[in-house]
C-alpha cells in the first residue's frame, strides 16, 4: 500500500513523469513530460486552441429546449454534477490565464506605443534642427557669393565686361514685351569708388524702338558716396565685342561718351539706382548682332570702360 502510494504521489510531482492536457477531455491531443505542461498550457497558440475546444464543449452542454431540460431530470444532474465541478474549475483557470496574458500584451502595446512615439518626438526635433541648419547654409552661402561678387566688382578698376547668355530669348522677351531691359551687375570704377551699372534694351527704345539696340550707363549707390565727389565725370567706353576667331580684324561695335555734370545721370543717386541713364538709344542695328559673331553660342558680350 504505502509503495502504491509513493508511485502515485511521484507521478503526480515529478517533472520527468508523463502528462496529458488538462483539456484532454474536451478534445485536446497534447502529451508529454510534466515539466512541459506549464508552457503548453501558457502557449499562445495552445491557449487559443483550449478556448476553442472549450467553447465548442460548452455549446453541447448548454439545453437546446424545454424538453431537454426535463429529460431524465435529476439523475443526470447528480451523474454529471462531479464533471461540472471540474470543467467549471478548468474553464476558470484558462479565463484566469487568457486575462493575464491579455494584460501582458497590453502592457506590451502600451510600452511599444510609448517607444514609438518617443521616437517621432526625437525624429520631428531633429528634422526641425536639420531644416534650421539648411536654411542658415543656405544664408551663408548667399552671403559668401554676394561677398565675392561684390569683390570682384570692385576690382575691376573700372573695365567690365558683362556676359548676357540666353541672348535669343531675352530679344523675344523685348519685342513681346515682357521684359523689355536688362541690368548688369554692379560695378565700381576702383576699389572705393563710383558704383555704376549697365542696361540693355534688345529692342531698343524711343528712335531705336524694333531696329536698333539700345545700351545706357546708370549711377547707383554705394557705401563711399560720401566721400565722393559729384556730379561724376570722366569718359565711359562701351562695347558689343566681335567673339569671331579673327583675332586681327575684330570688329568691335563702340561708343566713348563723355559725362555732362549737368544731367541728373550724374549725379549723386537718391535710389539704389539712378532712374536716368545716359547712353545711345541706337547703339547698334539688331540685324548687325547677327552678322560675322557679336553672338556666339546664343551669348553676347558687352564691355565698359571708365575713364576719370
Amino acid at each position: 500500500m504505502l509503495r502504491e502510494k509513493l508511485t502515485a504521489g511521484h507521478e503526480k510531482e515529478c517533472p520527468k513523469a508523463q502528462a496529458v492536457c488538462e483539456f484532454k477531455a474536451y478534445g485536446c491531443k497534447w502529451t508529454g513530460v510534466r515539466l512541459q505542461l506549464q508552457n503548453h498550457l501558457k502557449n499562445e497558440v495552445s491557449m487559443a486552441t483550449h478556448l476553442s475546444l472549450l467553447c465548442k464543449a460548452t455549446t453541447v452542454l448548454l439545453p437546446t429546449n424545454g424538453r431537454d431540460k426535463n429529460k431524465d431530470g435529476a439523475s443526470k444532474s447528480e451523474a454529471s454534477g462531479s464533471g461540472s465541478s471540474g470543467n467549471a474549475a478548468v474553464s476558470g483557470n484558462v479565463l484566469e490565464e487568457l486575462n493575464r496574458q491579455r494584460n501582458r500584451n497590453a502592457e506590451s502595446i502600451a510600452t511599444v506605443e510609448a517607444k514609438i512615439e518617443q521616437v517621432e518626438r526625437k525624429t520631428r526635433d531633429l528634422t526641425g534642427r536639420v531644416d534650421r541648419q539648411q536654411r542658415e547654409n543656405e544664408g551663408s552661402m548667399t552671403l559668401l557669393k554676394n561677398t565675392v561678387i561684390e569683390l570682384e566688382a570692385r576690382m575691376c578698376n573700372g573695365v567690365y565686361l558683362w556676359r548676357i547668355t540666353g541672348y535669343a530669348r531675352h530679344l523675344e522677351n523685348a519685342r513681346d514685351n515682357v521684359v523689355t531691359a536688362l541690368h548688369s551687375p554692379p560695378f565700381y570704377t576702383n576699389f572705393y569708388g563710383y558704383k555704376l551699372c549697365l542696361r540693355i534694351n534688345p529692342n531698343g527704345v524711343d528712335t531705336g524702338y524694333g531696329s536698333h539696340v539700345s545700351l545706357f550707363v546708370h549711377m547707383m549707390q554705394s557705401d563711399w558716396d560720401d566721400t565722393l565727389e559729384w556730379p561724376f565725370s570722366g569718359r565711359i567706353s562701351l562695347s558689343i565685342l566681335d567673339q569671331s576667331d579673327d583675332g586681327e580684324y575684330k570688329r568691335h561695335i563702340s561708343e566713348t561718351l563723355v559725362t555732362r555734370p549737368n544731367l541728373l545721370a550724374f549725379q549723386r543717386p537718391t535710389t539704389p539706382r539712378n532712374h536716368k541713364g545716359y547712353g545711345y538709344v541706337e547703339f547698334a542695328h539688331i540685324e548687325t548682332l547677327q552678322d560675322r559673331q557679336y553672338l556666339k553660342n546664343d551669348c553676347l558680350l558687352v564691355r565698359v570702360q571708365v575713364f576719370q
